[in-house]
Formats: C-alpha cells, structure tokens, sequence
C-alpha cells in the first residue's frame, strides 16, 4: 500500500486531515495552492501584468480609431469611461476560458488531478478554487482599474456599489463557467480552439469595444446569447449615471446575469458526474 506524504505532494491541495473532504477545505487548500505557484514563479504575474498593459494600449488604439466612427459624439472623458468597461469584464474572459484550460492542462500533466480523483476530497471544489484564486490575483490589476472607472464618471456611492455589484456577478458567473471549461477540457482534451473562438465572442461580438447597436443586425442576436454582453452593458449604464441606452430593460439583464450563473453551475455539475464515470473507467491521463 502506497502511503501518500506532504513531501511528495508539493502542488497538490494540502490536506491536513485526509478525511476531510467538505468543499469549503478543498477551495480553501486550492486557493493556497495557486497563491502559493504565483508567488514561487513571479513570471506568471509578470505575464498578467503584461496583459493588462496591452489591453489599455489596445483600447486607446480602439478609442482613437472608434472615435470616428460610432463613438463619435463622445467627449474624451466619456471614451475613457467606455473602453475601461470593457478592460474591466476582459479579464473576466481569460478567468472563464484560458485559466482553467492551463490549469487543467498543467495538472493533467503533474498528476495532480489523479491524485484529488483518488482521494474523498470535493472535485467541484478544487475546480471552484481555481476560479477563485485567479479572480484573487487579478483584483491586483481590476481594481485599479476599477477605481479609475469611478473616478472618471464621478459615479456616486449608489452607481459605484451598484457597478461593483455587476462586476461581482459578472465573477460569480466566470467561476461556474470556469468549472465547465475545465472539464470539457478533460473529457476532450484539446479545447484551445474553442476558447479561442469563444474568448472573440466575448470580446468583439458582446461589445467590449464597440456598442453591439453598431453591429449587423444578424451579429446583434448573436451578441444578445452571450452573457457578457449585459455586463458590458450593465456597466456603462451606471458609469453613465443612466445617461446610456440599454440593450434590455435593466432588471431583465440582471435577471439574465442571474439566471447564466445558475445554469454554468448547473451544467458544471452535470460535465463532473460525465468525468467522474471517465476518471473510474479510463483514468484522467493525457492521451
């Protein structure tokens, strides 16, 4: 009989006490994990920040350009307002398709998840600390972000809670849909593709760089499926003090916001019972 010791499992979720598998201790080891690989190779947060550099780059080359064309009667202050929304939500993105992907991917590879499929430790949970931790980390860089955005449209206390509120549901949303990508990831293994035609969607068809009323009208209802684009629009309605014109009524988009975040969960919840028969009858190695 194998005996498993701390010392030969240095990435893996710690468990003090191997009978302890309530979800709150396996999110909770996870984050620490993650945490833990961030602070020991600084080049991955070097690699975040990085992104996010680009992204403000980007979005002034967009404003610029953007500025001629549908986004014409804006005032310098009020661009800014706009494409910082959509940086905000971006990062959102990458927390929803490409973190759990490489994690997965990683973890495939290390062995890691063999080890958490051996143990009574919740596997929901571990995917939820995946999420979570990465929306820890890049609250280094979203919060800046954010209060720069409440500065600039001198929103007020009830439109700034409210904007946070959004960007809360927005996280809420992403950790679901996280849990879903990473398993979709492990029951077909190369998902890159997917993601990056999704992460496209999520960027130029839900409006994060151009309102979705200046698009075809044909890439307009395919930008009403996609969830963020009632974050988009959610936050610049309160960025704006109202002064925006909603795609929908605002409580049906938070209706929809909540309604995404039950059905991702939902679904997650499903794809694990779908990879938990895989991981009992093939096992979870890389093919």
């Amino acid at each position: 009989m194998v005996t498993i010791t701390k010392s030969e499992t240095n990435y893996n979720i710690p468990m003090d006490n191997m009978s302890d598998s309530s979800i709150s201790k396996v999110i909770t080891g996870t984050i620490k994990m993650r945490l833990l690989i961030w602070k020991r190779y600084p080049s991955v947060f070097v690699g975040v920040f990085l992104e996010m550099v680009v992204l403000i780059v980007m979005f002034s080359i967009f404003s610029s350009a953007a500025r001629f064309a549908v986004l014409e009667t804006m005032t310098e202050n009020e661009m800014m307002i706009f494409f910082m929304s959509g940086i905000i939500l971006i990062m959102f993105v990458n927390i929803a398709l490409w973190s759990p992907i490489n994690s997965v991917n990683n973890d495939l590879y290390n062995g890691t998840l063999e080890y958490v499929y051996s143990t009574p430790a919740s596997r929901f949970g571990y995917y939820v600390g995946y999420g979570l931790a990465d929306l820890i980390i890049r609250s280094v860089f979203v919060v800046p972000v954010l209060v720069t955005l409440i500065v600039l449209s001198d929103s007020g206390l009830m439109n700034s809670v409210t904007i946070i509120g959004v960007i809360l549901m927005i996280g809420l949303m992403v950790v679901s849909m996280g849990v879903l990508v990473g398993l979709t990831a492990i029951v077909w293994k190369q998902t890159s593709a997917i993601a990056g035609i999704l992460g496209t969607l999520f960027q130029f068809v839900a409006g994060a760089y151009f309102p979705i009323q200046s698009l075809p009208v044909a890439v307009q209802y395919v930008a009403m499926v996609l969830p963020f684009t009632y974050g988009y629009d959610l936050i610049r309605y309160y960025a704006f003090h109202g002064d925006w014109v909603p795609i929908l009524p605002i409580p049906i988009m938070w209706i929809i916001l909540l309604a995404n975040a039950v059905i991702y969960y939902l679904v997650a919840l499903k794809m694990l019972k779908k990879v938990e028969k895989k991981a009992k009858r093939q096992g979870l190695h890389l093919l």
